[in-house]
């Protein structure tokens, strides 16, 4: 058998230029009714100007969807505040859910909020938790973060994963991967944290 994706059930097509919708993404239920929810970025804007509605897109599970949707028919919309800062914002590039106490059930999103335009200090460069009893209000994000990770490379390349236990210590990790973007030639570095900082 064979086809192509105009095939598929549901499309969401991106509206914003440099949106790169779609860039990364994650399911979990974050309302409780037994659907998987979709979290998806819509976060990265080359230069100011190039719209204000985005960030990261929460979709509502449901027996079934539209053909076809745009992002502003999200269920929920995430933003935060580095548009200001300069081009090249990205936000939720990449995600990851994150059972961060350990008690067998994932209970955060991790979400990365980078500068990524090469800048010389890592400033507005972080990684977030936040709760996923939290989510479900469109609104800016950091508010809602209850740990902020700052990250030491400018413009920071990241890559985001956890594991159930790498050092047998009973805690799940939460994996950093980084590396700049500012052609500084930065060889990279992985951090392993294992249950979040702040999280009982």
């Amino acid at each position: 058998a064979s086809g192509t994706l105009d095939d598929a059930d549901t499309r969401i097509f991106g509206d914003e230029s440099y949106g790169f919708l779609g860039m990364d993404l994650t399911c979990v239920d974050i309302d409780g009714d037994g659907y998987d929810d979709l979290l998806v970025a819509d976060g990265h804007h080359y230069s100011e100007g190039n719209g204000d509605d985005w960030g990261l897109r929460q979709f509502n599970g449901a027996p079934a969807w539209s053909p076809e949707l745009v992002p502003s028919e999200a269920d929920a919309t995430y933003t935060h505040d580095l548009m200001p800062t300069g081009s090249g914002t990205v936000f939720g590039m990449p995600l990851q859910i994150w059972d961060a106490d350990d008690d067998g059930t994932a209970d955060h999103l991790v979400v990365s909020a980078t500068n990524g335009d090469g800048a010389s200090t890592p400033e507005n460069d972080a990684i977030w938790l936040v709760a996923l009893a939290d989510l479900g209000t469109s609104g800016p994000l950091e508010g809602l973060a209850t740990v902020s990770i700052d990250l030491d490379e400018p413009g920071t390349l990241l890559a985001l994963t956890t594991a159930p236990d790498l050092d047998g210590d009973g805690a799940a990790e939460l994996v950093i991967g980084q590396t700049a973007s500012d052609g500084s030639n930065t060889p990279g570095s992985l951090s392993f944290i294992s249950g979040a900082p702040g999280v009982d």
